[in-house]
């Protein structure tokens, strides 16, 4: 595992999510939370998310549901063949460590041999399946506004204490052509 920076690990989140963490007492909670102001991202991981690993040519990805893609960077052309944007994450590892990643999203253009579909490039071994058959969760949190990186990451495990709690806010769900699969996700 590489990175810029390695730093203690940070501990899930409280299954509370916002109320927990920014919400004053008091204060109603909104059903429905713009993406933009959506503090976390979660999904289901399959076993073709983050399926290349070192040795392997390739980069390893996530494929993510177009209707998020609002919750992160907005792209744009930057030299490359594709709109992309790239931003810093802190990555908590089960090992112990946290690392900051600089993660690349980007729209993989449909082909007569393929199909559109949004993808974060996440590098060689910082995103592990703890199942290879998939089922872990992917957990974004975007930290307050001028925090630097500006988002924390985790991968939630299936024998995780926060796992169902976590999967019951995972409401939404998409069907990706391809290898990836079924995934529940949702934004809250």
């Amino acid at each position: 595992m590489s990175g810029r920076d390695r730093a203690e690990y940070a501990p899930l989140p409280h299954p509370d999510f916002r109320r927990a963490r920014s919400r004053p007492s008091g204060q109603r909670r909104r059903l429905a939370i713009p993406l933009t102001q959506s503090q976390y991202f979660g999904m289901t991981l399959s076993a073709f998310d983050c399926s290349h690993r070192t040795g392997v040519p390739g980069t390893p990805e996530v494929s993510i549901p177009e209707d998020v893609v609002g919750f992160f960077p907005s792209v744009s052309l930057q030299g490359r063949q594709y709109p992309d944007a790239y931003f810093d994450c802190i990555v908590n590892h089960p090992s112990g460590l946290a690392m900051v990643i600089n993660y690349r999203i980007w729209q993989r253009p449909g082909s007569p041999r393929g199909h559109a579909d949004w993808r974060i490039n996440v590098k060689h071994e910082t995103i592990e399946l703890t199942d290879p058959s998939g089922g872990d969760i992917l957990l974004f949190e975007r930290l307050p506004e001028g925090s630097d990186p500006p988002y924390e990451v985790w991968v939630v495990s299936t024998g995780n204490q926060f796992y169902s709690d976590i999967m019951s806010r995972l409401d939404r769900q998409a069907r990706a052509t391809g290898r990836a699969g079924t995934k529940n996700y949702g934004v809250f």
